[in-house]
């Protein structure tokens, strides 16, 4: 209990409460209250503002004792009885909130709670089980809508809050997922569709919020749902008004192929599925109009409460009554109880003063009666409250502000004054502007080191609307994509020397502003040469966030606008980023991209640029099982990025080496080529590429006997990506990690690494799965089920000879070890037919096995 409260008198009804005398009086004398009855009270009237957890009333009243929960109901019940049965609401899934207005004598005013705005995401704090931002205030006025959408959470998978922009709907679904964490351990994940402008996107955004990585395929609704069939998840999509169609059907596809997990949704209109539970937000509470004095009940309505509330946070002198507190009632009913609406109006009190406010809506609204609208009539309600705003800014506040419409997502500061600034306004006077709106709620702040803002969705259509309106739109867009293409050209460089975790923090957070800057210079004809720097400028961020799809489309639209009678460094990195992006993809693409850069590059004279990309070259070559050429490229470009001291890039040309000189088992080679390649990435606090190298370097030291080493760095790596979270590369890793384990003789620590490897690789399948399973046929064979690991062999040796590929020089072993303990158990006859019963076995047939039979039987 805060210190002035102590010594301070609560009012409330027709009662005080005296915390330093630890006495309820009336005006008939002292009431009879048991001690720890009292201490409750005494919570719930101090924390009125908002509702009080069960457990917090547990700690303050009881501290360190265990209480069962039917103790503290057995006080709320009587505490009731004693003040009447509304005075203590119950908040389902919360606690409890003292339902009564309370005033506060002899003490200091109470601590500042400044507010965050109701109708929009807080100030993150991110969650270790979610992404979930922490609202910074209660939520105020939505008792009655908690309680119900709760219940439908409770017993449906898909409820969908629907209603007006700035209704509060995204403030009330996270109110709600933050209530399913404190009474459910599942996960809950946001996924912001707002700045998502093309449906195809969609299940990209959705698998990146959920931590998916989709490797080298489009990303689709089936695969996402595979890859969260097994987790318990809450997902919250919010803003799927713009996306509807697309929206509907991957929440379809989702709650059908994955039973784990439930949605809520936020949109202006319903999805229209089959079992879907639709709760209509309405507007803040209001009191009826009247002729005469506003009555104290007047403060308990919601609209009311929560002007009332936002305007404290600023000025806490602040106290309607009497005629001041009818003012703040014909304010609200103005603002049709639309929580946007009331927060703009508290935001601007320190200025306009209660009455001024008062005064200026009449205004406002009869402008806007006379037609002057957007043209999608669902935004017409909250148009009234935005455009209301945006009439109190001066001059430069309202040129900056409808600048800063042309930011998709988030925006740093060093953007903001160098794109909103022009011949009429300088870079600082864009910035003290900026500050003037975060400070008018106009602009919110994301609580990043160093910080970002942004425009909520709503206030931003309004901005690009008033851009239309000066002509500013079009030279706004070139200058904002020619800002992100020279951002992203010095991203290029940065990432010769960042880790890959502070580039990801640096760079990562402009995905939406290069997405929009995109669309812009790919339909605009005066965006062609803007269009082709920025794609080959800005593709590194689409292969490091592993949206492969994507960066192909931005990249391969891009490449059609190549004017090839004007060759540009530009047009060269795009071609060198188009390799890059479909490495993995479509080698013989990848390999005529790579190619055209090279001469490209080497025309230009631009030496550095033709190293990265006979790089490229030289890796492709490798994997398509050309070393000569291969060879002969990479020491090429060895010798360049050496000299050049570009340490990253020369990484990846060593480590290419080494896979070379393994493949043609050269060890000792590939063993310094390796060592030379996880020296440069130590030196770059780069564990990513660092995992990629140790693995290799693991099999040098396997195929020279050093199976304790091999451990030993395989450990290293999956230590190292599953910090990174990294799955599928994790699941690689294990899977070495398993054979290396299993040629050791330790089989218990081989059975564990094998089966995290399969779990991990299962969603998406390809050659790992066959060698997971022939781990598996190895360890059924030496652990006393020699016939569940004939049948897994035959499947596997199977589908070896169905992809002609050979067995590696670690898979080859792991074989021999199989075929070795499936002749000290079975006749030969006996195997082949237990193999010939596996060889018409489907994968999935196969991997059932194991999780159906092996490992319960291997427990």
């Amino acid at each position: 209990m805060a210190e002035d409260a102590a010594e301070s008198t609560y009012g409330f009804g027709t009662y005080r409460l005296m915390p330093h005398r630890r006495q309820l009086m009336t005006d008939e004398g002292v009431v009879a209250i048991r001690s720890r009855t009292f201490e409750i009270l005494l919570t719930l009237v101090a924390h009125a503002d908002r509702t009080v957890s069960k457990d917090e009333i547990v700690r303050v009243v009881w501290p360190d004792t265990f209480v069962d929960e039917n103790n503290l109901r057995v006080q709320i019940s009587t505490l009731r009885k004693l003040l009447g049965r509304d005075v203590i609401a119950t908040v389902p899934g919360r606690g409890y909130r003292f339902a009564l207005p309370v005033t506060l004598a002899g003490a200091a005013s109470p601590p500042d709670r400044r507010a965050e705005p109701e109708s929009g995401p807080p100030s993150a704090v991110t969650l270790a089980g979610g992404n979930l931002p922490k609202p910074a205030s209660p939520l105020i006025g939505r008792a009655e809508a908690l309680a119900e959408v709760t219940q439908l959470l409770e017993h449906h998978r898909l409820v969908t809050i629907t209603g007006p922009s700035g209704i509060g709907k995204t403030r009330l679904a996270l109110e709600l997922g933050w209530a399913s964490l404190e009474r459910d351990p599942r996960e809950v994940r946001l996924v912001d569709l707002a700045p998502v402008t093309e449906p195809g996107l969609i299940a990209g955004t959705v698998a990146a919020a959920l931590g998916i990585e989709l490797r080298e395929r489009e990303p689709s609704a089936g695969a996402i749902g595979e890859a969260v069939r097994d987790r318990r998840l809450l997902l919250v999509l919010d803003n799927c008004e713009h996306l509807i169609g697309a929206a509907a059907a991957l929440v379809d596809r989702l709650l059908a192929g994955a039973p784990g997990i439930s949605i809520l949704a936020t949109s202006q209109e319903a999805l229209r599925l089959a079992g879907e539970q639709v709760h209509r937000l309405a507007p803040l509470a209001l009191p009826p109009a009247t002729d005469g004095p506003a009555g104290e009940e007047t403060a308990r309505f919601g609209a009311v409460e929560l002007f009332v509330s936002r305007v404290r946070a600023i000025d806490r002198s602040f106290a309607p009554t009497g005629d001041r507190l009818a003012v703040t009632a014909e304010i609200c009913r103005s603002l049709d109880g639309i929580p946007l609406a009331l927060e703009m109006a508290a935001a601007r009190m320190p200025l306009f003063g209660l009455n001024g406010i008062h005064r200026r809506l009449d205004e406002r609204l009869r402008v806007l009666s006379l037609g002057q609208r957007t043209a999608a009539t669902r935004h017409s309600t909250l148009r009234a409250t935005v455009e209301w705003s945006h009439g109190l800014l001066d001059e430069p506040e309202r040129v900056v502000f409808r600048r800063l419409g042309i930011f998709a997502g988030s925006f740093t500061l060093e953007a903001a004054a160098a794109i909103a600034s022009g011949d009429d306004l300088g870079e600082w006077e864009v910035i003290e502007s900026l500050g003037r709106l975060v400070d008018k709620s106009m602009v919110a702040t994301v609580t990043t080191e160093p910080p970002r803002y942004r425009l909520l969705e709503t206030l931003r259509l309004l901005a690009l609307e008033k851009l239309d309106e000066e002509g500013e739109r079009q030279w706004l867009a070139e200058r904002h994509a020619r800002y992100f293409a020279a951002l992203f050209a010095e991203a290029n460089e940065a990432w010769e020397t960042m880790a890959d975790a502070d580039w990801l923090a640096a760079f990562a957070p402009e995905l939406d502003n290069v997405r929009a800057a995109l669309d812009w210079a790919l339909e605009d004809e005066a965006g062609a040469q803007v269009a082709v720097a920025l794609a080959g400028s800005s593709a590194r961020l689409w292969w490091e966030l592993s949206l492969y799809a994507e960066g192909r489309s931005y990249t391969a639209r891009a490449e059609r606008l190549i004017d090839e009678t004007r060759p540009s460094t530009a047009t060269a990195w795009l071609l060198a980023q188009i390799g890059g992006l479909w490495q993995h993809g479509d080698q013989g693409r990848s390999l005529a991209a790579f190619e055209r850069a090279e001469a490209l590059f080497r025309q230009l004279g631009d030496e550095l640029g033709m190293a990265k990309a006979r790089a490229g070259v030289g890796i492709l070559n490798a994997m398509r099982g050309e070393p000569d050429k291969a060879t002969g490229a990479l020491l090429e470009a060895r010798a360049i990025l050496g000299r050049r001291g570009h340490k990253r890039s020369l990484s990846r040309v060593m480590n290419s080496l080494g896979v070379l000189a393994l493949s043609t088992g050269d060890m000792a080679a590939a063993r310094d080529h390796f060592e030379q390649a996880l020296e440069l990435t130590r030196s770059q606090r780069n564990p990513i590429r660092e995992s990629i190298v140790l693995p290799n370097l693991a099999e040098v030291e396997f195929n020279l006997g050093e199976i304790g080493r091999a451990i030993g760095r395989a450990k290293e790596a999956v230590a190292l990506l599953r910090a990174a979270g990294k799955r599928f590369d994790l699941g690689w890793a294990l899977s070495n990690l398993a054979s290396y384990l299993l040629v050791h003789g330790a089989l218990d620590e081989a059975q564990a690494a094998a089966r995290e490897a399969l779990e991990l690789v299962r969603p998406e399948g390809g050659p790992v799965i066959r060698v997971c399973l022939e781990q598996w046929a190895a360890l059924a064979a030496l652990r006393g089920h020699p016939a569940e690991g004939a049948r897994l062999a035959g499947f596997v040796d199977a589908a070896y000879e169905a992809t002609g590929q050979p067995r590696q020089p670690t898979e080859q072993q792991i074989h021999q070890r199989l075929t070795a303990a499936l002749r000290d158990a079975l006749a030969l006859d006996r195997i082949a037919a237990l193999g010939a019963e596996g060889a018409a076995m489907a994968e999935e047939r196969a991997v059932a096995i194991v999780y159906d039979w092996l490992i319960p039987a291997l427990a």
